[in-house]
């Protein structure tokens, strides 16, 4: 994992053994006390954490190495330059970042650059621990210290974890297999742009260019229907986006319980995945539920445990609102539903922010007649922002 913090210190210069003359340390010496004092002058501020972005790093473990890539994403309105980057407080044996740009590298708004970060650690290490510092030259950017932890291929000589109690993989990360995909355009199946692919024992979604195009939604999903079940995955977000909604909140969704023909988007009950509103539900086509909502609220309803009764009305999409914000928009983000007949509990972190029961849909048969909606397929959503998904497991409550 990857760990972002905020320090405005400056670099700190690695100690070693230079031997100089007495006039040039005292140069040298007179240099580096004007060069401070007038970067104390300008007063560097602590880097904002939304100007360069780490990603997360990829592990891969060979015998006795270890290779990391770090993307740095910049979301200000001017050009950042990275003028230096430099390891401290490490316990590996070696670091290095390969295959990148001298320095300075420069990120024009927008822009995202990939580093590939490289550790050797020592032979007896199963873990090693890092801070890569990387220091900008404005006065406005000060240094940014990311923490790297991860475990050599020596921990791989371990004793295998316990059994996971049940729960099952339905994602391999290395291949789409038991998945199916669907865009209006194309169809099932067919994916020509590459908008579903497993990237590095992730789930990846909309890892395309980005055009001045419209880029259509569609959905990657199971074919077999799923019934009284906790689902669990996390999820977080890439940085490109695409139009039509290049200019809103970064959106994806779970869609669980789904029946129907596909289309964009099938009844069903969604698992809202988005920035600031992750556990909201909403009702596709004609769905409905019954929950305790705000009583104040039953216009614009939204969760509270114990609240008001409250049913919703059938409709093409009808909004539920989560009772509190539980999702980050930077990392990894845990996301847990339990489904139980027709009702589920949507968990954002370890914290319950949603519920509803007595999911009901139109019958097929007779429109104008509800029936229980308790199971039908998952599927994850593409809705105009990059997003990554990984740990996709399922356990039955039979």
């Amino acid at each position: 994992m990857i760990h972002l913090t905020q320090s405005k210190g400056y670099g700190v210069v690695q100690p070693g053994y230079v031997k100089l003359s007495f006039w040039t340390f005292s140069i040298t010496l007179l240099l580096l006390l004007t060069a401070c004092n007038q970067l104390a002058s300008q007063g560097i501020a602590e880097l904002d954490g939304a100007d360069l972005t780490p990603g997360e790093l990829t592990f891969t473990s060979a015998q006795a190495a270890t290779v990391r890539e770090l993307t740095l994403h910049n979301d200000n309105t001017a050009p950042v330059e990275i003028t230096s980057a430099e390891v401290l407080g490490t316990d590996a044996l070696s670091f290095a970042l390969a295959d990148t740009p001298q320095f300075p590298i420069v990120v024009a708004p927008d822009q995202q650059v990939t580093l590939k970060v490289q550790f050797t650690p020592q032979a007896e290490q199963t873990a090693f621990r890092a801070a890569l510092h990387f220091t900008g030259d404005k006065p406005e950017h000060s240094t940014v210290e990311v923490g790297l932890y991860g475990e050599t291929s020596q921990a791989l000589n371990e004793p295998p974890a316990p059994a996971n109690e049940g729960w099952t993989s339905l994602f391999s990360g290395k291949n789409l297999d038991g998945w199916y995909t669907w865009l209006p355009s194309t169809g099932k199946n067919n994916d020509p742009k590459g908008v579903f692919k497993a990237d590095h024992g992730m789930l990846h979604i909309l890892d395309i260019p980005v055009t001045r195009q419209k880029q259509e939604f569609g959905y990657i999903a199971r074919a077999e229907t799923f019934k009284n079940y906790r689902l669990r995955f996390e999820y977080k977000w890439g940085q490109k986006r695409f139009k039509p909604r290049n200019a809103k909140k970064r959106d994806s969704g779970l869609l669980y319980n789904v029946v129907g023909p596909d289309q964009v988007w099938p009844r069903g009950i969604e698992f809202q995945i988005q920035e600031g509103d992750t556990g909201d539900f909403w009702l596709i086509d004609g769905a409905t539920t019954t929950t305790t909502v705000t009583p104040a609220s039953t216009s614009s309803p939204g969760y509270q445990e114990g609240g008001e009764p409250y049913t919703s009305r059938p409709g093409s999409f009808v909004r539920l609102r989560k009772n509190h914000t539980y999702d980050k928009k930077v990392g990894w983000n845990q996301v847990e539903v339990i489904v139980n007949g027709n009702e589920a509990v949507h968990i954002v972190n370890g914290k319950v922010n949603n519920r509803g029961t007595a999911f009901m849909q139109p019958d097929p048969q007779n429109p104008n007649h509800m029936i229980p909606l308790n199971e039908g397929r998952i599927l994850f959503q593409a809705e105009g922002a990059e997003v990554f998904y990984r740990n996709i497991e399922i356990k039955s409550l039979d």
